[in-house]
């Protein structure tokens, strides 16, 4: 199965059984093996910008680079969309 299928599926299971991420992220670093880096909002940008490229990307480049101004540093995780159907919490981002 797809990385991608996977980790939505996994999420859901893990909230359903009252986990977060950060309970993972603390039971992963008694596993041995390297940790796994999550890319940044502006290492995702970039990544997405090259992949579109053109004009489209003309058109949503300022909007990505307020993104990045604002979350660049934090890794895609920690972002959550108003329209994701998720509360945002105080201490999350506040659109």
């Amino acid at each position: 199965m797809d990385r991608l299928v996977r980790a939505p599926v996994l999420l859901a299971e893990a909230v359903s059984l009252g986990i977060t991420v950060e309970d993972l992220v603390a039971a992963s670093a008694e596993v041995q093996g390297p940790a796994v880096e999550v890319p940044t909002v502006a290492e995702d940008v970039d990544v997405i910008d090259k992949a579109i490229g053109g004009r489209t990307a003309e058109t949503y480049r300022a909007y990505w680079r307020l993104l990045v101004v604002r979350y660049g540093v934090r890794p895609r995780w920690a972002v959550h969309s108003p329209f994701s159907g998720r509360k945002a919490e105080r201490s999350t981002i506040n659109f």
